[in-house]
C-alpha cells in the first residue's frame, strides 16, 4: 500500500537520529497545505523529523469523503483514517534517520482528533498535541455546533428542516452511526495518561466550542492527575481565536514538543 505524503528533515539526520513529529492539518485539506504555514520547515530546522500524509479520500487518494460518510458513517471513515496513521508511525519507526522512542504527533481540527485517537492506540506516540480537535459530542450539539460541524450531510439537513434539539439530533445521528459515541475527546484522553499531552483551541472556535474545550480539559486534569502526572497535561484557550491554528499556538506546540521530544 503506498501513502503521499512530504517529509521534511534537517541535515542532522545525516549524523544522529532525531525526534520524530507526525503533523496532520485539518479536513478536507491536504498534506501540502502546512507547507505555506511554515510549519515542516520551521520544525525540521529545530531538529526535528516532521511527516504529513494525505489521509484516505483526500489529495492524491481515491474517493470523495462526502461520500464516504453519507455511505458508511462518520466511525468508519475515522477508522479509515487511524489506520493509515499508524502505517504512518510505522514507516517513522524504520527510517534510519528517526529515534523510534522519540515519536509524536500534532495536529488541527480532524488532524487533532486523530492525534488523541491513534495516540491512545498505538503507545509509541510519546507526545500528543490536539489543536481545536477537541469533540465532546453533549457540548457540541447543545450549543448547536453540529449543524456546522455536519452540513452538508442529507440526514443532518433534515434534521435541521425538522427543528430538531441538540439532543434529539445527537441521539438520532447516533442510532445511524454505530460508534458516534465514542469519538468523544473526553472519552479518549484519560487513555492517554502519563504521557506528554497538550490541548489548544481558541474561544470563538465555531466548530469546537469553549465548552467543549473545558470538557476535555477537565477530562484531562483528572486522568493525569490520577495517574501521578499532572504536569503533563497543558491547556490553553485563547481570548479571540477561532478555528485556527495561530502563531502563539504554533509556538506552544513546537516548545511542547522540543522539552518532551
Amino acid at each position: 500500500m503506498s501513502i503521499p505524503a512530504v517529509a521534511c528533515y534537517s541535515e542532522l539526520g545525516y549524523t544522529q537520529r532525531l525526534p520524530a513529529v507526525l503533523w496532520m492539518p485539518g479536513s478536507p485539506n491536504l498534506k501540502e497545505d502546512l507547507i505555506p504555514l511554515d510549519l515542516l520547515s520551521t520544525w525540521a530546522d529545530r531538529g526535528f523529523f516532521v511527516l504529513s500524509i494525505d489521509r484516505p479520500f483526500h489529495g492524491q487518494r481515491p474517493g470523495d469523503r462526502e461520500d464516504q460518510i453519507r455511505r458508511r458513517g462518520l466511525p468508519a471513515v475515522y477508522g479509515d483514517y487511524v489506520v493509515d496513521l499508524i502505517h504512518a508511525i510505522d514507516y517513522l519507526s524504520l527510517r534510519a534517520e528517526i529515534d523510534p522512542q522519540r515519536l509524536g504527533m500534532v495536529g488541527l481540527s480532524t488532524g487533532g482528533l486523530e492525534a488523541l485517537m491513534v495516540g491512545a492506540l498505538d503507545p509509541r506516540l510519546k507526545v500528543i498535541v490536539s489543536v481545536s480537535g477537541h469533540l465532546v459530542w453533549p457540548q457540541i450539539f447543545a450549543t448547536q455546533a453540529w449543524k456546522a460541524i455536519f452540513t452538508g450531510l442529507p440526514m443532518a439537513d433534515s434534521m435541521i428542516a425538522a427543528g430538531m434539539s441538540g439532543e434529539q439530533a445527537l441521539a438520532h445521528l447516533s442510532d445511524h452511526m454505530p460508534g458516534l459515541p465514542l469519538i468523544d475527546a473526553a472519552r479518549i484522553v484519560p487513555l492517554l495518561a502519563p504521557r506528554p499531552l497538550l490541548l489548544l483551541g481558541g474561544t470563538l472556535d465555531p466548530l469546537v466550542p469553549a465548552a467543549s474545550f473545558e470538557a476535555t480539559a477537565m477530562a484531562a486534569r483528572e486522568s493525569y492527575a490520577s495517574a501521578g502526572a499532572p504536569e503533563s497535561v497543558s491547556m490553553y484557550l485563547e481570548p479571540g481565536r477561532g478555528h485556527a491554528l495561530s502563531k502563539r499556538m504554533q509556538a506552544r506546540a513546537l516548545a511542547w514538543c522540543e522539552r518532551w521530544l
